[in-house]
């Protein structure tokens, strides 16, 4: 595998790996509730991810399965555009800024922590798949439209990079839920 994919596919196992640990923490209760109203639980954190990797793989497949795509050979060295650099970087914990998102990609509702990592797993496997698909390929000349605003246009590259930051956040709010329910239980 190309050395930037390498290092793109290891962020993403260890968020992977990383919300395993933490479903692994606490129990079903804590897992699907809410520690104030307007907040996600740890279960429509982890379940947004799903639901976002999920609307980024059509587009990934169909760019990827095009004779254009296909054609052009990975360079020696991948970069993430500098929109894409502006996105992690805004992305990445600790949240400094609250991004509200539409409401396609909000979970329906706290799912039990079996089937939220499940739907998590799934969505991660296809998006690694699409990584070994797109291996050898230059990933930095398929463009993607972004599934929240159809005005950002980004590189296939720059998207693994921009998902990988995005996990790293909510991996981040997950765990700020459970210290924010801890604290509260132990007020009692």
């Amino acid at each position: 595998m190309h050395p930037d994919l390498t290092i793109v596919t290891n962020q993403l196992l260890a968020a992977q790996a990383e919300i395993h640990r933490l479903a692994a923490s606490v129990d079903e209760s804590t897992w699907v509730t809410r520690p104030a109203p307007t907040s996600w639980s740890m279960s429509e954190c982890i379940g947004h991810l799903a639901l976002t990797t999920e609307a980024f793989l059509p587009a990934m497949r169909d760019q990827l399965q095009r004779p254009e795509s296909r054609a052009r050979r990975a360079p020696a060295t991948l970069r993430r555009s500098f929109l894409a650099w502006m996105l992690c970087r805004a992305l990445e914990p600790p949240a400094r800024q609250k991004y509200p998102t539409t409401a396609a990609f909000v979970p329906d509702e706290a799912m039990p922590k079996a089937e939220t990592l499940a739907e998590y797993d799934r969505s991660q496997e296809a998006l690694l798949a699409m990584i070994r698909l797109g291996d050898g390929v230059d990933l930095t000349r398929v463009e993607l439209v972004s599934p929240f605003d159809s005005r950002l246009h980004y590189s296939f590259f720059s998207a693994l990079h921009i998902g990988a930051a995005h996990a790293r956040r909510h991996i981040w709010q997950a765990n700020k839920a459970r210290e924010r329910l801890g604290a509260r239980v132990s007020a009692w």
